[in-house]
């Protein structure tokens, strides 16, 4: 986890989404929120499409539809299968 969060820190995308990945799965929601926004400012659409859900299924505590719509939209635009 340290290496992941260093990398991450650095700005290595796929660190930061691993890292959102494992706090998902242990339903640490707005900790996993902060690293898939970290994966997406590097472009990562699954990255988006997670963030999408996080405020879809109101896991968040700045949780709202348009949000959700807007974070769907952009990885869709980028061929994130799960967004269209």
């Amino acid at each position: 986890k340290k290496w992941y969060e260093k990398a991450a820190k650095q700005g290595n995308a796929r660190a930061a989404h691993n890292l959102g990945t494992c706090y998902f799965n242990h339903t640490r929601h707005e900790k996993a929120k902060t690293y898939f926004l970290m994966a997406e400012k590097q472009g990562d659409a699954l990255a988006q499409y997670i963030l999408g859900y996080l405020h879809e299924k109101k896991l968040i505590s700045d949780a709202d539809k348009k949000s959700a719509r807007s974070w769907c939209e952009k990885a869709a635009l980028q061929g994130e299968p799960r967004a269209m």
